[in-house]
This record gives C-alpha cells, structure tokens and sequence, in this order.
C-alpha cells in the first residue's frame, strides 16, 4: 500500500471508531483472525484521504511522527513505543480489520 493510502485508511478508521486500551498481544509477528474480514467502509476519495491526513495530525502524529516512523515528540518512554507505520509488513496483521483493530483498541505492554 502506498504510505497515503495507509494514512487514508488510519484516518478512515478513526472515524468509525474512537480509541481505547486494548490488551497485551505478546512479542513477534501474529494475526488475529476473528477481524481479518472487517472491510474499510471508505473509499480512496481526495475527501477521504484529506480527512484521514487531518485525524492523522490531530490523533497520531504526536506520537507516531509526521512521517509515520514512531518518532514524534511525545512517543518518547511510552511502553511500548509507538510503531513505525512504514513498515511494508505489520506486527499485528495488515489486514484492514486488524489494522482498524489496533487503531481502535491500542496495544499496551
């Protein structure tokens, strides 16, 4: 997926849902099977995309960084810290369902 099409995606998911703790997903690479379905509702419009971009700036960049690398100014000494979200392979799964999943619930250590 092309970086803006995953900030459009963070940016959908936000909306449908707002954030809250989830708990401990333990180390390495995993799936969770019972989101994998969960489909975006949200097509890739110009709208959407700048929407998304906005809760992006408004809800993430803090602490995943304007670029998505997990190094914006008030992710430092969190546990765990905030994610990269360059990756081409997510930790979680990259599902959509997984992705909206972890926006929504948070991982927490």
């Amino acid at each position: 997926m092309k970086r803006v099409q995953i900030l459009m995606l963070i940016g959908a998911l936000l909306i449908v849902q707002k954030a809250h703790a989830h708990g401990n997903h333990g180390e390495g690479m995993h799936e969770h099977k019972e989101v994998q379905g969960i489909k975006n509702p949200l097509q890739a419009t110009r709208t959407n995309i700048a929407e998304g971009c906005e809760l992006y700036k408004k809800h993430c960049v803090s602490c995943h960084g304007i670029s998505g690398k997990g190094d914006g100014k008030d992710g430092n000494g969190l546990n765990p810290p905030p994610d990269s979200l360059t990756h081409k392979v997510f930790k979680h799964g990259g599902t959509p369902g997984e992705i909206h999943m972890i926006i929504t619930d948070g991982v927490l250590p």
